[in-house]
């Protein structure tokens, strides 16, 4: 039987060709029965009895003999019987050897000892070199796991060069399974995920029936394009073990009257025929990208089988989590609210990651899990792929591709290296066509410093994006900076829900309350919070994050002193290899790095001995090209901490070289802990002026009881320049643990220190009692405005409780509103004067369940309380908030529309059935048509004609205006085209806008991806109010971000238009500028920097609102003249640089900042120039991931 597929499997190069002791044979070696019989005589002529090997011998437990034999033999006598039987210098690589090397596979499994295979191979296969692999050699069996790793000889069970490798006994076996689990793990992975050909083995031999059953335990029985060879194989057997394990047997005959390996002379016709098969194979290249496209297409069952190898490799390298943590992710960065986010706030991060079809930047701390997470995802999507492959097959919507890999192993080109985890003959780029994928790119930060600050590896991400439409991409690392131009939605992973943290904590015998709190947030983190499930580190020995990272590391090092039997220190050891990691940015380190060190140290062991003992602790993982990791990023730091404090004591002025990359931050401020008072004192100085955020991070990473350190930071706080929105630092400000001592400080911070001085407001409220009440009244005052006033609400939030929520309220019903702002407020309109007092008692109170709430609201007749309530209300999907915000609609008041609305849109399923209330839609339409009403009536209305019939007949039934109007109505209850129609009608007829309710067409959520034509034509009419509701509707809707692509004849007239836009300082200036960037086709974008590069009138209309959002530019863009436009206009131009990047930061590569920037700013400038140059500077760092200036405008380098 020669089945075509095997002939297909066979002719692969990624193919296991799996070799028994049954080809040695043909080489004259003993059989494994002849070998034992040979050890039974080896201890008959030695004194010793062979009763017990013969006996297991008579009865085919071929490894119980083994076990008896060797048992009173020490290790060198087992050696030297073992070379003397198996080292036969005459024997030679056999016609079965050269059949063998004329098949297709490059990679080659044997159990045997002896090395016919490998020089079969270098003389049938010349030119070909075959890196053998023994169990001894770790890294390099980590390396032949990876899905396209070729041209390898690995040998389980030993080599007979290194005796302590070989796997013989049933003892032997154990520690197979146990200490060189390694070894076990990398065959079963190979097993998992590579087609594999059994040739030399019998249906009893030892050897191949453990095999079996780590197939079975693996697979379940059905790896689908496993193959033995095999002699005389009854048509039962065979069904016996395809059916059972998934093994299919081909049977060749033998030849009874014949002797040795003429026996098996069929064997040899079988391969030699398949020879002749893989001959057409041109095995001079490994490239099989091609494989899909030569014809299969992607149901094909080649295809099917290699996404089922991908499934099992992933599941086999990524272990199963029984329970697994918790954790949740939350929108955050600064893109917030100008990009829509694919997932709610506060969702499960595993189950909505697993469904994500787009991308987004994932960022967290060091040890927040977004390596475990991302895992996670992968492992169960690779159960899910596995299971379809083999049931209902991956042409279903439902079943996604997994893809992870870690960009520290970038080397340059991101398609290779994600290309190098998938089986060969998948394609990344036919992939992405033809299937769901989600691609999991994790640790940006950890990815070679050189190709993050160049913007290579930022590039291939975004061409990337640009080809996985459907398929989700997620980018994770500590900090989204260098990633937003991207313009991906950012969410963070930061920590275990507190309430999980405290449960385990209650069940383990903890009081929570005796628990320092910084402990406990970093319990939170899933590195930590495991450690401290596995007992590795102790609560009451830690007072710092320093302490915790010395007990983790401490316990680690126990293991490995255990394990070799002499004392080691992790620091002292591996402290250098770690700086020079971080300090090279690459994150990994060549197996000569570790050599070097361990020739340095004083650890007296044989150097691959203590090589061994790190890889199998687990302390160094192998990376991709002889080189290692260390298991995770934050011990890295903690290591290179160590040495850095050493560096630091002998010249203290690297502390000012680490700080310019903010990679080396962590490191920094775990360094602290390894310091003695003074430098360490003088070092946090230098963290406090250079990023005040970092330094107040660093206040939990030393045992520092006295607070100067705070107080200092307070302090300098207090005095620095006020500057927008500063995620980073206000998270910190949230975070403090501050003592009695720091009150008045904190208090002058809320008081004088602006949006984000007002976070240091939940701390104090904390500690204490006697400033609540100016708090309070800060909180509710309407003279410190949005910014101000709902950044102090969402510090206060965590530290309210329940009651003290209750009296803020009293507070506010207190507040006497005007009668003309109080008509506004019931009116629904926005109320310049009170929107950041609503808002803000709006975050202090959501927190509260939805019947107190009502309660509160029925019980006050204050219109700021019920605003709040209602405010409250649309977050929280519940019978009684619909009821609530209807019955005051119905009660004709307009501040709960918008309310209404929000919790339709965004919180109620639409398999909800809603209570009825005939008079609703009427009021609305009323409201709709007033002209001075709530313009979120329209939305409102859409939103309940979705839920339900009833108020879809009352649509129906409900009298409305005419015009846009009736066509708005229309197109609520489905009429698609109403509205363009009438806009078309409009536009013929030459409307008087003034007189159109634009204002529909601000909410109105319309696809004009098929009528470009039209809303390009409305749009040079060049009517403001016009544009800006099209405009506005186009933002809200996000087709502008999706399928409306353009080419404009016109450019230079669209930024005529844009630069008078600009004169007037009007918003449309900005969404002009927005719709263009966004929609322009790859013409008319090259179009926009020729005009730019051109000079005259559009320039600085281009500089501030196009080419600034266009993140593809770099600085080889524009000519040398169009630079020294951007940077002369620095020095004349006042950027509103809150709203978006400059352009001169977006482009600005590290000659241009070293040569002409830092320069600027070290001359003295003026004012504006100084302060251009320091934005730009900054933004530009964020993008390079380097730290120009300090927070403090000193020159960093």
């Amino acid at each position: 039987m020669r089945p075509e597929h095997l002939g297909s499997v066979l002719a692969r190069p990624d193919t296991i060709v799996f070799v028994g002791s049954g080809v040695s044979i043909w080489s004259g070696m003993p059989s494994w029965g002849s070998l034992l019989e040979g050890l039974a005589e080896h201890l008959d002529r030695n004194g010793y009895s062979s009763e017990l090997i013969r006996r297991e011998l008579a009865g085919g437990d071929y490894l119980l003999a083994a076990s008896y034999g060797f048992d009173g033999l020490t290790e060198m006598d087992r050696c030297v019987f073992l070379r003397s039987v198996l080292l036969d210098s005459e024997a030679v690589p056999s016609e079965l050897h050269r059949a063998i090397a004329g098949l297709g596979s490059r990679c080659f499994v044997t159990t045997n000892y002896d090395r016919l295979l490998e020089r079969g191979l270098s003389e049938y296969r010349p030119g070909e070199y075959y890196e053998v692999v023994t169990p001894l050699q770790q890294l390099e069996v980590a390396s032949i796991v990876q899905a396209r790793s070729e041209r390898f000889v690995f040998k389980p069970h030993g080599d007979l060069g290194s005796c302590d490798s070989i796997v013989l006994t049933r003892e032997d076996y154990r520690e197979f399974h146990s200490q060189r689990r390694h070894v076990f793990e990398a065959m079963r992975t190979l097993l998992l995920s590579r087609p594999v050909v059994f040739i030399g083995f019998g249906l009893k031999d030892p050897a191949f029936l453990l095999i079996r059953d780590s197939i079975y335990s693996a697979f379940g029985g059905n790896p689908a394009d496993h193959f033995a060879i095999m002699p005389d194989v009854l048509p039962a057997e065979a069904d016996y073990w395809r059916r059972n394990y998934g093994i299919h047997l081909v049977s060749y005959a033998t030849n009874e009257n014949a002797r040795g390996s003429e026996k098996h002379a069929e064997l040899l016709e079988l391969l030699h025929g398949y020879d002749t098969y893989a001959s057409r194979v041109d095995r001079s290249s490994s490239d099989q990208s091609s494989l899909p496209s030569d014809g299969v297409d992607f149901d094909s069952s080649a295809h099917t089988l290699a996404l089922a190898r991908h499934a099992r490799r992933l599941k086999s390298v990524i272990p199963v989590v029984e329970e697994p943590i918790p954790l949740e992710i939350k929108r955050t960065g600064h893109e917030v609210e100008k990009i829509p986010g694919p997932m709610p706030d506060g969702a499960d991060a595993i189950s909505n990651l697993a469904t994500l079809r787009e991308g987004i930047l994932l960022e967290g701390s060091p040890g927040a899990g977004k390596s475990f997470v991302s895992k996670q995802v992968v492992r169960g999507l690779a159960e899910k792929l596995e299971d379809a492959c083999l049931t209902s097959g991956v042409t279903d919507s439902g079943v996604r591709v997994p893809l992870f890999v870690e960009l520290r192993e970038y080397r340059g080109n991101l398609k290779e290296l994600i290309e190098s985890d998938l089986p060969s003959g998948i394609d990344l780029d036919f992939l992405l066509q033809t299937h769901s994928c989600l691609l999991f790119l994790d640790g940006f930060n950890e990815a070679p410093a050189r190709a993050a600050a160049d913007g290579t590896l930022v590039g291939q991400i975004r061409e990337l994006l640009d080809g996985a439409e459907g398929s989700g991409v997620v980018i994770s690392t500590r900090h989204s900076g260098e990633l937003h131009g991207l313009n991906l939605p950012v969410y963070a992973l930061d920590a275990i829900p507190m309430s999980y943290v405290l449960e385990a904590l209650e069940s383990a015998g903890h009081d929570p309350a005796g628990v320092g709190d910084q402990q406990v947030e970093l319990l939170a983190r899933p590195l930590f919070f495991r450690a401290w499930a596995d007992r590795k580190i102790r609560l009451e020995k830690s007072q710092s994050v320093h302490d915790i990272y010395a007990q983790l590391i401490g316990e680690i090092e126990t293991g490995i002193s255990q394990r070799l039997g002499t004392r080691i220190d992790l620091g002292d050891l591996l402290g250098s290899v770690a700086f020079d990691v971080i300090d090279g940015g690459g994150l990994t380190a060549s197996l000569g790095q570790i050599d070097a060190v361990l020739r340095r140290s004083t650890v007296d062991l044989p150097r691959s001995d203590v090589l061994n003992a790190l890889l199998s602790d687990g302390v160094l993982i192998p990376a991709a090209g002889r080189r290692v990791a260390f298991f995770h990023h934050s011990i890295t730091e903690y290591l290179a901490a160590s040495h850095l404090a050493k560096l630091i004591q002998a010249d203290s002025s690297i502390v000012h070289r680490c700080l310019r990359r903010p990679d080396w931050d962590q490191t920094l401020l775990l360094t602290l802990g390894f310091l003695p008072s003074v430098t360490s004192h003088a070092v946090f100085d230098e963290v406090l002026t250079a990023d005040p955020a970092m330094a107040l991070r660093a206040l939990s990473y030393a045992d520092q009881k006295d607070g100067a350190w705070l107080e200092r930071a307070l302090i300098y706080l207090r005095k620095r320049e006020e500057r927008p929105f500063e995620f980073e630092l206000t998270s910190a400000l949230d975070r403090l643990h501050p003592h009695e001592q720091h009150i008045p400080a904190l208090l002058d911070l809320v008081e004088n220190a602006e949006a984000n001085g007002a976070h240091g407001a939940g701390p104090l409220w904390r500690i204490s009692e006697a400033s609540r009440p100016r708090l309070i009244d800060l909180l509710l005052d309407p003279e410190r405005g949005y910014n101000f006033q709902t950044a102090m609400a969402s510090s206060l939030r965590f530290f309210v409780s329940p009651k003290q929520v209750l009296r803020i309220i009293e507070v506010a019903a207190e507040i006497v509103v005007e009668s003309a702002d109080r008509d506004g407020l019931l009116a629904g309109v926005e109320v310049d004067r009170w929107i950041g007092t609503v808002s803000a008692l709006s975050e202090i109170c959501q927190d509260l369940p939805v019947g107190e709430l009502v309660q509160i609201a029925n019980h006050s007749d204050s219109v700021m309380v019920d605003s709040v309530i209602c405010n409250c209300l649309r977050d929280i999907p519940h019978e009684q908030s619909f009821e609530y915000l209807a019955g005051r609609i119905a009660d004709g008041l307009g501040y709960p529309i918008f309310d209404l609305h929000m919790l339709l849109e965004y919180e109620y399923s639409r398999d909800v059935r809603l209570p009825h209330f005939p008079e609703l839609i009427p009021h609305l339409i009323d409201v709709l048509q007033s002209g001075g009403g709530d313009r979120w009536a329209g939305p409102c209305v859409s939103s309940l004609v979705s839920f339900s019939e009833e108020y879809r007949q009352d649509l129906v039934d409900c009298p409305i205006g005419d015009g846009l109007f009736a066509a708005y109505k229309a197109w609520i209850l489905g009429d698609e085209t109403a509205i363009f129609d009438h806009l078309a009608g409009l536009l013929s007829a030459g409307a008087d806008w003034s007189s159109v309710p634009l204002f529909i067409l601000r909410y109105a959520d319309l696809d004009w991806s098929q009528r470009s034509a039209t809303l390009l034509s409305l749009l040079r009419i060049r009517d403001e109010a016009l544009a800006e509701a099209l405009l506005t509707g186009l933002r809200d809707s996000g087709v502008t971000e999706t399928s409306l692509t353009f080419h404009l004849e016109d450019l230079a007239w669209w930024i005529d238009w844009l630069r008078e836009c600009a004169t007037d300082e009007s918003f449309l200036a900005y969404q002009l500028g927005q719709f263009l960037s966004n929609s322009m086709d790859a013409d008319n974008r090259r179009e926009a920097v020729g005009l730019f590069n051109a000079g005259g009138e559009f320039r600085a209309a281009l500089d501030e609102y196009v080419l600034a959002l266009m993140p593809e530019l770099n600085l080889s863009h524009f000519t040398d003249e169009a630079v020294d436009w951007m940077v002369g206009n620095l020095s004349l131009h006042g950027y509103r640089f809150a709203v978006r990047t400059p352009l001169l930061a977006s482009v600005a590569d590290e000659n241009l900042v070293q040569d002409r920037l830092i320069p600027a700013l070290v001359d003295g400038p003026g004012e504006l120039l100084r302060r251009n140059l320091l934005v730009v500077l900054r933004e530009a760092g964020e993008k390079h991931g380097r730290r120009y200036v300090a927070d403090d405008g000193s020159v960093l380098g």
